[in-house]
């Protein structure tokens, strides 16, 4: 099980997404508040959002400038999966990571990746097989 400490902007900027984006190696979780930009005070209870894989449709990691501000970016196919978290931009979650935990974060990103590419290779194999059972001389 891989975990990471991660933030983000929310709420135009008024407050800031802090929590915990979690792996066990088939399911991602993420563990949030949302804490006052101003006061800097937590003003949500904490929520648990399960984002299962199948509404995941790429996870990837930035290092941005000089690998000095990581940003581990997950888009979705599915915006139901989202729930109600605060985004700026439908379909893609966006989350600032320590430098110290990019290597965690990136574990987490293959993990993910690995994971959609076997969900995506089962789908494959159900439909090569529903297309061989069929009889093209009855026409389907």
């Amino acid at each position: 099980m891989y975990s990471v400490p991660v933030r983000r902007d929310a709420r135009e900027g008024y407050g800031e997404l802090k929590g915990l984006l979690r792996f066990d190696g088939r399911q991602l979780a993420l563990q949030y508040q949302i804490a006052d930009q101003v006061f800097h005070e937590f003003r949500t209870a904490p929520v648990e959002l399960a984002l299962p894989p199948e509404a995941i449709a790429e996870a990837r990691l930035d290092g941005g400038f000089l690998g000095f501000r990581p940003m581990l970016e997950l888009r979705f196919s599915d915006l139901a999966a989202l729930g109600k978290l605060p985004l700026p931009e439908a379909g893609r979650l966006q989350l600032r990571v320590r430098r110290s935990d990019r290597r965690d974060a990136q574990k987490i990103v293959d993990g993910v990746n690995a994971v959609c590419a076997e969900l995506r290779l089962a789908r494959l194999d159900a439909s090569i097989d529903a297309l061989a059972a069929r009889d093209p001389r009855r026409g389907g």
